[in-house]
């Protein structure tokens, strides 16, 4: 990810405890570039500019009445920029940095200095404090990565059994040509209509998430959590160049769903978000690489519903018939529908158990009863048991789709284990769990 966002101009902010391996990131990174100078610093409360940026110099303010810093050896000359506890660094430092960020230029005196920058990577055990006016900084650090301790045992025998000597990155130095080029090229690549369609959607979502936020936060005369779905239009922006990158990288010349989930790294602004962000990228990509499927079951429903209403009830196991719901389906012992049809209008109740099946109790959430034939109310809502005809019909429609849903996840699946940068856990857990969510609501 380090090496992406450098790659893609941007600023990556690593979110870790002391002692995990950011500061060692980042001073591998400098490897990957030729002949490439570094300059890092660690911040603290009573950090300078002078320190970050140079100090002044005597002879031009002398001498040319200028106040200009001499930049050698100091951030505005450095490609790569190592800043840990970047949130401790004084109002001077923070003003300058965002300048430095966004359009990779410093004010030095009375003219600007365009950069040689290619990313800055900062880091830190905690996010930035609220109220004090870190926000505009925070939003240039498009990529924010957690960075946390090992666990598998084998790695941390690794850990301990090694050197600490940090190895130059195996491969050949990209030079300031090789750069320029890569940078050219991932611009060519291909935003597909679909994938803009569906970032398009994500950024409604996140505002109506956003807003119904904002006016809880000011029902209750609560602004902490205000704006904490907010995502800039800048960021947004430099988030596409990013899945760009991602793209041509990996040897491809158009945008895929697998660079789309690298969006999970980029629209988060507190860690109790990511969970959420995760759960809509997952969802959304599930829906737009199943477009075709849902359309296709869609139609089959709509000709189930012309089906006669005539016949035997669908049994799947012999011991239960499905009841039709609205956007799933439950499953209902026979023995207990027999007995709420033997006592019309009484009623019984019952709790959801695994898979949709409905247990009956003597208390539960749900409130049933048989008012006619065939027909049974829960909370209030009446639905039909599934006839046989019709799950005849279901049965062949799934038998006609399974293959290609099969072929569809595999093709999904297969595109994110060949994207180098798609690694995380947490966002692959989220969009298995949101195909096989899709999966069942297709049986049902």
């Amino acid at each position: 990810m380090a090496l992406l966002s450098a790659l893609s101009g941007e600023s990556i902010f690593l979110l870790g405890l002391p002692g995990v391996g950011k500061s060692m990131v980042a001073r591998r990174l400098k490897t990957v570039f030729q002949d490439a100078t570094a300059f890092e610093y660690l911040m603290s409360r009573f950090s300078t500019p002078d320190e970050i940026f140079g100090p002044v110099s005597i002879s031009k303010l002398k001498n040319a009445d200028c106040y200009e810093r001499v930049t050698a050896s100091y951030l505005p000359e450095a490609e790569v920029v190592i800043l840990d506890e970047i949130w401790k660094a004084g109002p001077a430092i923070q003003n300058s940095l965002l300048t430095v960020l966004n359009e990779k230029i410093y004010h030095n005196g009375d003219h600007d200095m365009p950069l040689p920058l290619k990313g800055i990577i900062a880091a830190s055990n905690e996010l930035p404090a609220e109220d004090e006016g870190l926000e505009a900084l925070w939003d240039r650090f498009l990529l924010r990565y957690i960075v946390n301790p090992i666990h598998q045992k084998k790695n941390f025998f690794t850990l301990i059994d090694g050197d600490e000597i940090v190895r130059p990155v195996a491969v050949q130095a990209i030079t300031q040509a090789e750069y320029d080029e890569i940078v050219a090229s991932s611009k060519k690549v291909v935003l597909p209509s679909h994938i803009k369609e569906l970032l398009y959607t994500l950024r409604l979502k996140m505002n109506k998430m956003g807003d119904e936020i904002n006016n809880d936060s000011r029902r209750n005369n609560d602004d902490d959590n205000v704006d904490a779905y907010y995502v800039s239009d800048r960021r947004w922006k430099k988030a596409v160049g990013v899945i760009k990158m991602s793209a041509f990288l990996n040897d491809r010349h158009e945008v895929n769903m697998s660079d789309v989930l690298l969006l999970s790294h980029m629209l988060w602004n507190d860690e109790t978000m990511i969970p959420t962000v995760n759960e809509l990228i997952a969802n959304q990509v599930t829906a737009v690489f199943l477009a075709k499927l849902v359309e296709h079951h869609k139609s089959n429903k709509r000709h189930v519903a012309k089906k006669s209403n005539e016949g035997n009830y669908y049994s799947p196991d012999g011991t239960h018939y499905v009841v039709q719901c609205t956007s799933c389906s439950f499953r209902l012992k026979i023995s207990n529908y027999e007995l709420m049809a033997n006592h019309p209008n009484e009623f019984y109740y019952a709790s959801e158990v695994t898979d949709g099946q409905l247990e009956m109790n003597q208390m539960g959430q749900y409130v049933m009863c048989v008012y006619k034939k065939g027909h049974v109310c829960i909370n209030g809502y009446n639905y039909p048991l599934l006839l046989e005809s019709e799950a005849e019909l279901g049965n062949s429609f799934l038998a006609d789709v399974n293959e290609e849903l099969t072929q569809t996840v595999s093709k999904l699946k297969k595109e994110i284990a060949e994207n180098i940068f798609v690694k995380d856990a947490s966002i692959i857990r989220s969009l298995s769990h949101a195909l096989s969510m899709y999966k069942r609501q297709l049986e049902y």
